[in-house]
């Protein structure tokens, strides 16, 4: 009677051990998939930034529009920059137009910076006369920085910290991209480049700012955002926009004589 009883406890437990198996098998791969997953998705969020960041290395040329979504952007008391619209031509030639609220009036200036040397127009002439700076003569500290993405904000997709991709999203243009978020140390940025930032001018590189890209899949980046102060007196809440367009499209930028 023992050894019966024995027998019919090892037949039942071998019976659902085999019902078992199956479900505890399933659930494991299902842990481990999941597991996975997640560390896939980082791993492809760095990949991709990886990837913009070559991709965008290799242009000869493109076009952006710099814009304020929150806060203001002020250079001097009472001058604030409404917005920039431009166009870089690798190795170092860019240009923009800026337009400038000064409250009674709006200024609109042009900037052009090649071969170390810094051009705007004078804003109260034709448009037409431009004054020149020699950077060497400011440290070769180049103030187009804040404005030129070539300089701060494309260097910054190789050390995003803590990307994760955020989802998928069609831009205006038509753009399909995908939005990869995490922090950048502009700092870093402006710091690897060789730029020096003097104090007198009051420029405030943050050191960790909140950062998102898209990314079409051609590894293309078309929108950046960055949030923080960069200027003095700047909001911690300020969101600069830049969209990027025209990649290798022929840009014609005529320096001044």
């Amino acid at each position: 009677m023992t050894q019966r009883c024995a027998d019919l406890f090892k037949s039942t437990h071998s019976n659902r051990a085999r019902l078992l198996a199956p479900t505890a098998l399933a659930g494991a791969l299902l842990l481990r998939n999941v597991a996975f997953a997640g560390a896939q998705a980082t791993v492809s969020a760095d990949v991709m930034l990886e990837q913009a960041a070559t991709a965008m290395a290799e242009l000869d040329s493109f076009s952006f529009e710099l814009t304020t979504l929150e806060g203001e952007t002020v250079f001097l008391e009472e001058i604030t920059l409404k917005n920039v619209s431009g166009a870089v031509l690798r190795p170092n030639t860019f240009t923009a137009a800026a337009e400038f609220d000064l409250i009674i009036a709006t200024l609109d200036l042009t900037i052009i910076s090649a071969n170390g040397k810094l051009w705007f127009t004078d804003p109260f002439g034709d448009g037409d006369t431009y004054q020149e700076i020699d950077l060497g003569d400011m440290g070769e500290f180049d103030p187009t920085v804040v404005i030129n993405p070539d300089r701060l904000l494309i260097p910054a997709l190789s050390i995003v910290q803590s990307a994760t991709i955020a989802g998928t999203e069609q831009l205006e243009d038509g753009a399909e991209t995908t939005r990869i978020d995490g922090t950048v140390n502009l700092a870093d940025v402006v710091s690897s480049s060789g730029t020096p930032t003097p104090d007198e001018l009051g420029f405030t590189f943050p050191e960790e700012v909140p950062f998102s890209v898209w990314i079409d899949d051609d590894s293309l980046v078309h929108r950046i955002e960055v949030t923080g102060p960069i200027l003095p007196g700047e909001a911690d809440s300020i969101v600069r926009r830049v969209d990027l367009f025209g990649f290798n499209e022929p840009v014609d930028i005529q320096l001044p004589n």
